[in-house]
């Protein structure tokens, strides 16, 4: 039983994760109602050979994406 993100070097019987872009869009959504309109925002996101961090950044930046011209991103670093 493999747990948070699928090991490439095991074999699982049944794994148990989450959709990470998803998680990601909704945690941004949640945080962007937040923003004063015209806010920034500055992501920092994971190592990038990690199986989470891709889907995670794009999930946020789909939220961000999505509102604009209501925020502006000033700077992402991965």
């Amino acid at each position: 039983l493999c747990f948070v993100s699928r090991p490439e070097d095991i074999d699982c019987t049944s794994f148990v994760g989450s959709d990470d872009r998803a998680l990601a869009r909704g945690i941004a959504d949640y945080l962007l109602d937040l923003l004063p309109v015209g806010g920034s925002i500055v992501t920092l996101e994971g190592n990038p050979n990690s199986t989470t961090s891709a889907p995670r950044g794009q999930g946020f930046r789909d939220a961000v994406d999505a509102r604009q011209p209501c925020s502006q991103t000033l700077a992402a670093h991965l």
